[in-house]
């Protein structure tokens, strides 16, 4: 018969982490990478720590993943500004990832969300750099307020929620062939026409002897 249709193996991997500290850029014009200090629910991608810190957002699988940030930014001092945040994979930049906003006014919060698609590999692991042309831009953490009327609860620097989009799937067996039709079996050889039987021999004639006188 034809053969059953191989299951499909799905794991859900996943991340919420955000950070409970204001990160300032390490200057005008430097690129600095975002660090976080809280796990709030994972399985399968984790925070590393690296070069920058706690900054790498790593996968334990291959696969396709959403991976994406807010982050809340303001300026606390000086003219306009400018601010350009981009992603890295494995610490080189990624092609097209930059987003791009201006800050006017100081302490008038933004809060971009923005995700990105990547095609990881086992270990591979994502950061995200900000930089500025001024050197009051800053990811503010705002701590929770518990004193009526106003209780709410706190606003973190940056939040990044990460998913595993892409499941592996595996093939499909493929159909059993169908067995040959038997041989046809040979026809049996007609029997020989039996010899046809001989003629009888003729009798020699007796010959009679006459006496002679």
């Amino acid at each position: 018969g034809t053969s059953g249709v191989s299951g499909a193996a799905i794991a859900n991997w996943y991340g919420s982490f955000s950070d409970s500290n204001t990160q300032s850029v390490n200057g005008a014009n430097t690129a600095t990478v975002w660090t976080y200090d809280t796990t709030d629910v994972a399985n399968g991608i984790s925070i590393n720590s690296g070069t920058n810190g706690a900054s790498q957002i790593k996968v334990a699988n291959a696969g396709v993943y959403e991976i994406g940030y807010s982050a809340q930014i303001v300026k606390t001092q000086g003219t306009s500004a400018n601010v350009t945040i981009w992603a890295r994979v494995n610490g080189n930049d990624v092609a097209n990832t930059s987003s791009y906003l201006s800050l006017v006014s100081n302490s008038a919060y933004q809060l971009p969300f923005v995700s990105f698609i990547f095609q990881l590999n086992a270990n591979d692991y994502v950061e995200f750099v900000f930089e500025s042309d001024s050197q009051y831009v800053q990811i503010e953490y705002i701590a929770a307020d518990t004193t009526p009327p106003l209780v709410y609860p706190a606003a973190p620097s940056v939040i990044i929620i990460a998913k595993e989009i892409g499941v592996a799937v595996a093939g499909t067996s493929g159909t059993n062939g169908t067995d040959g039709s038997s041989g046809t079996s040979a026809t049996s050889g007609l029997a020989g026409t039996s010899g046809t039987d001989g003629s009888s021999g003729t009798s020699a004639s007796s010959e009679i002897g006459r006496a002679h006188v």
